[in-house]
C-alpha cells in the first residue's frame, strides 16, 4: 500500500466486547458488521494489541489516545486509505 495515510477498522471478539464495553463505548461505532473501532494505527507486534485513536469531547476538542487490549479480543483488523473501503460504515 502506498505511504498514503491510513485508516485502520478494528472489530472486537464478543468476548472483548463484553468485557471492555463500558471502558470502549466513547471510541465504538456501528455498522452493518457490529460494533468497530476507527484507529489511525496499530500495532500488532506488542505483548498487547495497541490502537491510536482520537478521542473527540463533547465541548468539541479532541486528543490522540493510545488503547492497549489483549489480542484474543480482536476479531478482525481491515485497513485502507478511506473509511468507506474498508466495510464497516
Amino acid at each position: 500500500m502506498p505511504q498514503e495515510e491510513r485508516v485502520w477498522g478494528v472489530l472486537f471478539t464478543s468476548a472483548g466486547l463484553s468485557e471492555l464495553r463500558e471502558e470502549l463505548e466513547h471510541y465504538l461505532s456501528a455498522g452493518p458488521l457490529g460494533l468497530y473501532m476507527f484507529c489511525k494505527e496499530v500495532d500488532m507486534r506488542q505483548p498487547y494489541f495497541r490502537m491510536v485513536v482520537d478521542y473527540h469531547n463533547t465541548d468539541g476538542s479532541s486528543f490522540e489516545t493510545e488503547l492497549y487490549v489483549p489480542h484474543h479480543y480482536i476479531k478482525l483488523v481491515a485497513v485502507d486509505t478511506e473509511r468507506k473501503r474498508i466495510g464497516f460504515v
